[in-house]
């Protein structure tokens, strides 16, 4: 397994983006589509958890990702915008 330490636990949008190597829009739009889990608090800002962003890279890795579009943490449910 890969140990990707981030020091946050949440991430913007721009830095899921830089470290996935997409645009920021494409990150946007993959929340909105549920492609990617996120949390937002109240009107708040978009958050990615870490740990999304290295199960992603550890799937990609592992050649098992699969294009589902629920990669919420164990025991969370998607967000609903």
């Amino acid at each position: 397994m890969v140990n990707m330490t981030y020091q946050k636990k949440l991430l913007r949008p721009d830095e899921v983006a830089e470290i996935l190597g997409l645009s920021k829009r494409t990150v946007y739009r993959m929340i909105l589509k549920k492609d990617l889990y996120a949390v937002r608090i109240g009107n708040g800002p978009w958050r990615i958890p870490s740990k999304v962003i290295e199960d992603i890279i550890q799937e990609g890795l592992n050649g098992q990702h699969t294009g589902q579009t629920n990669n919420a943490p164990e025991g969370q449910d998607e967000c609903n915008p």
